[in-house]
């Protein structure tokens, strides 16, 4: 089993695509639970706002706020599992750095489709699926 800085690059490339769409399904999916049926017109626009000001506050999954949240290495072992990517994660050096980078991969994805999915039910909720407010 091969180390978690030291893949080769096909076997990385395979990792960091599952890492990154991983995040894009988590992040859908928890955008899914913002707005609902109850949400006020004026609740939507004021969130399409915070959006369109770069304010809306979107809660990192990987904070460990919530019991079930995902760590760093959990999202890993997940996402090479899903590549087909045989890894073994470390305590060395590189290995953390290179953790680092995929949760960063990870959260960039994760709070696009987070937004994206947000964005699209306040427009939902006002009968329009444009990108004005």
């Amino acid at each position: 089993m091969t180390t978690l800085s030291k893949l080769p690059e096909r076997a990385y490339g395979r990792l960091e695509a599952a890492v990154e769409q991983l995040g894009a399904t988590y992040g859908q999916s928890a955008g899914s639970w913002v707005i609902d049926g109850n949400t006020t017109e004026d609740a939507a626009r004021a969130i399409l706002k915070q959006i369109d000001e770069c304010e809306f506050d979107i809660r990192s999954p990987l904070s460990g706020e919530y019991a079930d949240d995902p760590t760093p290495e959990e999202l890993i072992r997940n996402s090479a599992r899903a590549a087909n990517v045989d890894v073994e994660i470390t305590d060395d050096e590189d290995d953390v750095a290179t953790i680092d980078e995929l949760a960063g991969r990870f959260l960039d994805r994760y709070n696009l489709a987070f937004e994206d999915e947000v964005a699209r039910s306040a427009r939902a909720v006002l009968g329009s699926f444009d990108d004005e407010p």
